[in-house]
């Protein structure tokens, strides 16, 4: 199949859901993808940031999540040239590197509140600046 086109055989996964088209009339695929696009999808899609904190993260884990959406964040910045971005990634991900390992180091979380955490975790993502 990587050679030529051929007919899926439905013998592998990926081929159960293929689509074949055996006479190619333009028009009724043209009005196929049209009934698509105009199908209303009835179950709401979940919202995944809700679901996500209503998880429990190590602290650690949550400080990581934290930076490497920060870092994400600016590597987006376009005031960054295309061949400064690795080197600039580089140095991002190793100052995460660097941040986790300190916030390790001096984490006690044994003796501190939700509150006290969330400064922690927000004094922490504001080293990577």
């Amino acid at each position: 199949m990587h050679a030529r086109l051929e007919e899926p055989s439905g013998d592998n996964a990926w081929e159960c859901n293929s689509l074949t088209i055996s006479d190619l009339n333009f028009n009724a695929v043209c009005e196929f993808i049209k009934s698509l696009l105009h199908c209303q999808i009835d179950e709401q899609p979940k919202d995944i940031t809700k679901i996500k904190q209503q998880q429990l993260q190590a602290l650690p884990h949550q400080l990581d999540l934290l930076l490497r959406a920060k870092i994400q964040i600016q590597m987006q910045d376009k005031s960054t040239a295309t061949l400064e971005k690795p080197a600039k990634s580089r140095a991002l991900n190793e100052k995460r590197k660097q941040i986790l390992a300190q916030f390790r180091q001096n984490n006690n979380i044994d003796k501190q509140t939700a509150a006290d955490n969330d400064l922690q975790l927000e004094y922490y993502v504001n080293l990577l600046n």
